[in-house]
């Protein structure tokens, strides 16, 4: 079949795709520790992860729900992403969040190992962000506290068996990368500075297993991958101009991106996405309120709070989708009307046609990629 045709065939599944019907979800509260909760990422038999303030120990600790059921990892800190063998990820310490690392420790957990230390890269800190199938792990680790730049230097890594490897960025000595996500390939997506940390943008940027490295160069001044599936789409955020605001992002697997627009506000971002090309996140609304959202065509921002019914759930709104599994299930938090953070689980029943013509589109369109060149 020629490269025309199935370009006309993903286009045309992409637009009938467009025009079905929406995804409907029920949506559940997943009760915390007697204070703040904040799901983070989740994997197909519906584990989920991330941190709640426990009102015993007075401590934001790591945690994951088991068919709802909340438990401690039993220390301070985060969980980023669970595999579905169960194995999760994150970092211990004070002041780790979704999408900074703090001054602690990148670890594995497991209910029958326990707590692992990943180690680090020369330095002190550390953290751990996603985990793939096959208990390959990425982040990012500060690599030499005694330099004289200090902690504004650090690089993503990818660990495996045992040992961490070093994901430099393009000026290895001075500058700065982040491992963000990671698919089932080995592919690592984030970002890197273009050259010192201080003195230079911070792009999306892109390891495969070979070695091959891909920065991407937007119109403006910053990007950064949050999330790649196993066909290589890639989704995070954006700039058009010289510091304007984040707007979501769409990469396609030649690095081609898609800039999405918001529900009405200034900014927009994209977490995750599953492989049937659903991705999730946050745009803002008309004054700037944060907003869960969803992309189910590629291009369409689509409130998720349309999508449920919030009544008896305590939450007034849902504020970000942090992940998104095969099954279409979500994860993220929204807020009570006192203020408070309460993790949710949107579940999708049933799963519609727009999924599976979507993916057979994104598909296609992963068939059709032209090989990366590494710069």
């Amino acid at each position: 079949m020629g490269k025309y045709m199935k370009k006309l065939i993903a286009l045309g599944l992409l637009f009938v795709s467009i025009s079905a019907n929406a995804v409907e979800y029920n949506i559940a509260v997943l009760e915390g520790l007697g204070g703040n909760a904040s799901a983070y990422g989740l994997n197909e038999s519906g584990q989920v992860v991330g941190n709640a303030y426990n009102a015993d120990s007075g401590l934001v600790e790591a945690v994951i729900w088991n068919n709802g059921v909340i438990q401690s990892l039993g220390f301070q800190g985060i969980a980023r992403a669970v595999n579905n063998a169960g194995t999760v990820v994150g970092e211990n310490g004070s002041n780790a969040t979704s999408n900074n690392t703090g001054d602690g420790r990148a670890y594995k957990w497991d209910s029958v190992n326990g707590y692992v230390d990943l180690g680090d890269l020369n330095a002190a800190f550390a953290g751990a962000w996603d985990i793939n199938e096959s208990g390959v792990i990425t982040g990012s680790s500060f690599y030499n506290t005694d330099s004289p730049f200090g902690l504004g230097t650090q690089h993503a890594f990818r660990w495996e068996n045992g040992t961490m490897i070093d994901l430099e960025p393009p000026n290895p000595t001075e500058g700065y990368s982040r491992g963000i996500a990671i698919n089932d390939a080995g592919t690592v997506i984030g970002r890197a500075a273009v050259d010192k940390f201080g003195n230079s943008d911070k792009y999306m940027a892109q390891w495969d297993t070979s070695g091959g490295f891909f920065h991407d160069s937007p119109t403006g001044n910053y990007s950064a991958g949050r999330d790649i599936n196993n066909l290589d789409i890639a989704v995070g955020i954006t700039r058009t101009g010289i510091d304007t605001p984040n707007r979501a992002a769409i990469w396609d697997a030649d690095g081609n991106v898609t800039v999405l627009g918001t529900l009405g506000g200034n900014r927009s971002e994209l977490s995750a996405i599953n492989e049937s090309g659903i991705a999730v996140g946050m745009a803002e609304a008309a004054g700037n309120a944060k907003t869960a959202m969803a992309v189910f065509d590629g291009a369409t921002v689509v409130d998720l709070n349309s999508l449920v019914d919030l009544s008896g759930t305590g939450i007034i709104r849902l504020t970000e989708a942090f992940d998104i599994n095969a099954n279409g299930d979500i994860v993220g938090i929204g807020i009570t009307a006192s203020g408070e953070t309460k993790a949710f689980l949107m579940t999708a029943v049933p799963v519609p046609a727009a999924v599976w013509l979507f993916g057979s589109a994104l598909g296609l369109l992963g068939w059709m990629r032209r090989g990366r060149t590494a710069n």
